[in-house]
C-alpha cells in the first residue's frame, strides 16, 4: 500500500525478506537447535520451550504481525473480494478440521487444521512473486483476506471450546469496532437536515449534510489498537488480533504511514517466532506416528480442497466482477499456500494439552504435522514455478483502493 521506499538497513532488510522470508531460516535454526541439544544433551536449546519464551514470541510479538496485515487490508478491498474471499475462507475453515479429525480421532487437536500461517502463506507466494509489486496483486489481497479471515475463524473457534466469553465485554468490542469504522475508513457520519416552522411545517426541501469525523493521527489508532486489545483479554478471548482488528479500519493515510514504519521489523519478529516454534526434535521417533500425518495431511490437503472449491463457487457467485473471471490456476495457488498451518493452529495444541485433553507426546505430534505442511507447501510452490503453470495476468489486476468518502480539502 505504502509507496515510499526504505533506505538503508531497513531497506536491506525488507529487501532480503522480499526474495527469501526470513521465518524460514528461523525454523530451520530452532529444528537444527533443538535436535543437536537432544542428541548430545544440550540443555540450552530446551530454553526455547520455556512458557515465558513463548508468550513473547507467540502472542507479543506476533501480535504486531497480525497488527501489520490489518494495515495492508481495508474495507474497501473486503468488498470487493466479498464473495471470492469469502467462500475461500469458509471452505477453508470447514473442511479441514473434518479431514484431520477422521484421520486423528481428536476433535481437539483437528481443530487446528482450519488455521492458515498468514507469514509462511504469504512467505510462499513471494517465491512467485519475489516481492514484485503489482504482480498477483488481486490474488495477494484475497490471500491475506483468506489466512487473516481462517485465523479469525480459529480465534473464535478458540474462544468457544476453552474459553469463558464475557458478553458484557464482547459487547464492549463491538462498540470499539464501529468507532474505529466511523473515525477510520468511514470517516463521516451522514444526516438529514430539515428546517421547519414554529407550527412543525416543513420549509423548502430536505438537506443531506455529513459530519467529517476522520481521525488522521498514528499515534491515535495505535493507542486505540492497545485499548481494543485489552478489551479482548477482558473479553476472554484471544487478544492477539485486537490491533490488527482495529488497523483494518485505519484512514488511508494512517495505513500508509504505520506500514511504512512497521515493515522493516517484521521479519525480524517472524525470524523470532520460526526459532521458537521450529525447537522440534526431528530425531525422535516418537515424533513420528500417524497422529502425526493425520495432522499434516488433514491440515494441508484438508485446506487445499476446502479453498479451491470454494474458491470456484465464489468465482461463481462473483460473475460481473474482477473475481468472477479468476483463472483457476490461480485459485489453485490460493489454495495452495493457504494451506500453510502453524500460528493458530499451534495455539489449539498447547490449549488442548493445558486442559488436559491431550498428552505432552501427542501435542509434540501434533506440532510437528501441522509444521510439516510448510515445507510440503513451499515443495509444490517451486514446482508451481519451474513447470511455468502460474503466470502472472497483467490485466487481471484489481482497481486502485477506492479513495475516502470525503477529500483532504474536505477535511482540512
Amino acid at each position: 500500500m505504502s509507496t515510499s521506499k526504505h533506505t538503508g538497513l531497513a531497506g536491506i532488510i525488507v529487501d532480503s525478506d522480499n526474495k527469501l522470508p526470513w521465518i524460514l531460516p528461523g525454523v530451520l535454526i530452532g529444528i537444527f537447535l533443538f535436535t543437536l541439544g537432544s542428541q548430545i544433551d544440550w540443555h540450552l536449546p530446551h530454553l526455547l520451550h520455556d512458557p515465558r519464551v513463548h508468550a513473547f514470541s507467540n502472542e507479543w510479538l506476533i501480535w504486531l504481525f497480525f497488527g501489520y496485515l490489518g494495515l495492508e487490508i481495508s474495507v474497501s478491498k473486503l468488498i470487493r473480494a466479498g464473495k471470492f474471499a469469502g467462500m475461500a475462507t469458509l471452505g477453508g475453515v470447514i473442511i479441514p478440521p473434518i479431514l484431520a479429525y477422521v484421520l486423528t480421532g481428536n476433535v481437539y487437536i483437528a481443530a487446528g487444521a482450519m488455521a492458515t500461517d498468514v507469514a509462511f502463506s504469504l512467505g510462499a507466494m513471494k517465491v512467485i512473486t519475489k516481492g514484485s509489486e503489482g504482480i498477483l496483486v488481486l490474488l495477494g489481497i484475497s490471500l491475506m483476506i483468506l489466512a487473516v479471515g481462517d485465523d479469525m475463524g480459529g480465534v473464535g473457534a478458540l474462544a468457544g471450546i476453552y474459553a469463558t466469553p464475557v458478553y458484557s465485554w464482547l459487547g464492549v468490542e463491538v462498540i470499539v469496532l464501529l468507532f474505529a469504522y466511523f473515525c477510520g475508513e468511514r470517516g463521516v457520519i451522514t444526516f438529514r437536515h430539515r428546517k421547519v416552522d414554529e407550527k412543525g411545517n416543513p420549509l423548502g426541501g430536505v438537506e443531506r449534510r455529513q459530519w467529517l469525523i476522520e481521525i488522521s493521527s498514528p499515534a491515535f489508532w495505535i493507542i486505540l489498537s492497545v485499548v481494543n486489545s485489552l478489551v479482548l483479554k477482558m473479553a476472554g478471548v484471544e487478544w492477539i488480533l485486537g490491533g490488527c482488528l482495529v488497523f483494518i479500519f485505519a484512514p488511508h493515510g494512517v495505513k500508509e504511514t504505520l506500514i511504512h514504519m512497521i515493515k522493516p521489523l517484521i521479519p525480524i519478529v517472524l525470524f523470532v517466532f520460526g526459532v521458537v516454534n521450529g525447537a522440534i526434535d526431528i530425531l525422535d521417533p516418537n515424533a513420528w506416528t500417524w497422529l502425526t500425518f493425520g495432522c499434516f495431511f488433514g491440515g494441508m490437503f484438508g485446506k487445499q480442497i476446502g479453498i479451491f472449491f470454494g474458491g470456484l463457487l465464489g468465482r461463481r457467485l462473483s460473475r460481473g466482477t474482477k473475481f468472477g473471471n479468476v483463472p483457476t490456476p490461480q485459485i489453485y495457488a490460493l489454495a495452495l499456500w493457504g494451506s500453510c498451518n502453524g500460528t493458530v493452529a499451534i495455539f489449539f495444541v498447547a490449549m488442548a494439552f493445558k486442559a488436559g485433553f491431550i498428552d505432552p507426546t501427542q501435542a509434540a505430534q501434533a506440532t510437528l504435522g501441522y509444521f510439516l505442511t510448510v515445507p510440503a507447501v513451499y515443495a509444490q510452490t517451486f514446482i508451481l514455478k519451474a513447470t511455468g503453470k502460474l503466470k502472472d495476468i497483467p490485466e487481471f489486476q484489481p482497481e486502485a483502493d477506492t479513495a475516502p468518502m470525503h477529500t483532504s480539502e474536505e477535511l482540512g
